[in-house]
C-alpha cells in the first residue's frame, strides 16, 4: 500500500465522474468478466486507468460517427480531463478488451500538506 494522498476537489470530482462513466460502460457494453481500476501518482500527475477483459470495440466507430448520440460518454470523459489540463486515451480492439486512461497534472504534488478544508459527512 502507498501513502495516503488528497487531491484538489475538482480533480477528485473529475476522476470520480470519469471512472464512473468508464465502469458504467464496462457494465452496459463490454460483456466483461473482470475490470481493474488503478490510480497512480507519478511525476506530478495522477493517472486513473480502467481496464476490462470484455469484447472491445473499434474506438473510431464510436468517436467519429455521424450519429451524434454515440460516443457522448467518451466525449464527456475527454472534456472533463481536458478542463483540468489532462488527457484521456481509450484503447480497444474487438475481442481484446478496453483500457481507459486519464492523466491529470497535480499542482503542489496533490497532498496539499495533508490539509482538507472541504466539509465531510
Amino acid at each position: 500500500m502507498g501513502e495516503e494522498k488528497r487531491l484538489p476537489a475538482e480533480v477528485e470530482t473529475a476522476l470520480f465522474r470519469i471512472g464512473q462513466e468508464a465502469i458504467s460502460n464496462v457494465a452496459w457494453h463490454a460483456k466483461a468478466t473482470n475490470a481493474l481500476v488503478t490510480l497512480d501518482f507519478r511525476d506530478g500527475n495522477v493517472t486513473l486507468s480502467i481496464e476490462d477483459d470484455g469484447e472491445g470495440f473499434e474506438v473510431t466507430s464510436v468517436s467519429e460517427t455521424p450519429d451524434q448520440r454515440r460516443g457522448w460518454g467518451i466525449l464527456g470523459m475527454r472534456e472533463r480531463a481536458e478542463l483540468l489540463g489532462g488527457t484521456l486515451r481509450v484503447s480497444s480492439r474487438k475481442g481484446e478488451g478496453t483500457t481507459v486512461r486519464v492523466t491529470v497534472p497535480i499542482q503542489g504534488g496533490g497532498d496539499r500538506d495533508g490539509e482538507d478544508t472541504r466539509p465531510h459527512r
